[in-house]
């Protein structure tokens, strides 16, 4: 079974992700944001620093880094295997480096895992879209509007 109305492919990889493309026309807040990253998901990536890491990965290539941006991914598949994102960033920044041998090895191995049904087929399918979220809610958390603060007490 599949989440119903939720599609992943190679177009939901975060290089790809429309609604991150805006967030690379800020260099300046991508140059900020970076180091923020790397101090977050450290010289140790585990599963529950994944979505900072992923997020680093789209930074750095946002900034022309590829082999940052490559090192990163592949530091997520060492953790894990079978990320989709990762796997499918890879995918991206090898066509966008003229890599294609090494870019249909990976989008064949996306496909078998997009195509696995059952639980662990939902489970990181919901993974990837978890990480997809954290990303605009990390570049969309200086728009928020605290100005119903002003009501409340002290």
């Amino acid at each position: 079974a599949r989440f119903k109305g939720v599609k992943m492919d190679l177009n939901s990889c975060h290089l790809t992700w429309k609604p991150l493309q805006k967030y690379t026309l800020d260099t300046k807040k991508l140059q900020v944001d970076g180091p923020i990253m790397e101090e977050r998901y450290g010289d140790t990536i585990t599963l529950s620093t994944v979505c900072y890491a992923q997020v680093g990965g789209f930074i750095f290539h946002s900034l022309g880094q590829f082999v940052e941006a490559e090192t990163l991914f592949k530091r997520i598949l060492d953790v894990d295997p079978e990320n989709l994102n990762a796997i499918g960033n890879l995918v991206v920044l090898y066509r966008d480096q003229c890599m294609p041998a090494k870019a249909r090895e990976l989008q064949r191995k996306l496909k078998a895992l997009l195509d696995e049904g059952g639980n662990n087929g939902e489970a990181r399918l919901a993974r990837a879209k978890a990480e997809q979220a954290y990303a605009i809610q990390w570049f969309e958390q200086d728009k928020r509007d605290f100005g119903h603060l002003a009501y409340f007490e002290e």
